[in-house]
């Protein structure tokens, strides 16, 4: 998720809403207040919006670039060259471990 798609879509659904809003209301009720208040809740929705998209993807930077990530890399690399070199065999039909499973472990 990214900001030039998450924030673009809650602005476009915000005014979708405001407008259906309004039309339920009715144009001639719509007061500046309203207006206002509408405004205001829809940008700090947006804030918000933009907060958890900007954690989510510092948390994720954090992840890889930490050394849990690299360890985590190397294990699938050493799974990947077990079931390379045959130490593991799946069952064609429902895909599951034929065998000794330990080289998994």
């Amino acid at each position: 998720i990214d900001l030039t798609l998450a924030v673009p879509i809650y602005l476009t659904g915000a005014v979708v809403l405001s407008y259906k809003q309004w039309q339920r209301v009715g144009f001639s009720k719509v007061t500046p207040m309203l207006i206002s208040s509408t405004l205001i809740s829809h940008i700090a929705l947006a804030a918000v919006v933009s907060f958890i998209v900007c954690a989510m993807q510092s948390s994720i930077r954090a992840k890889l670039e930490s050394d849990d990530a690299l360890s985590l890399l190397k294990a699938f690399r050493e799974v990947f060259r077990g079931i390379c070199d045959g130490n593991l065999v799946l069952d064609p039909q429902n895909y599951k471990i034929v065998g000794d499973a330990t080289s998994l472990e």
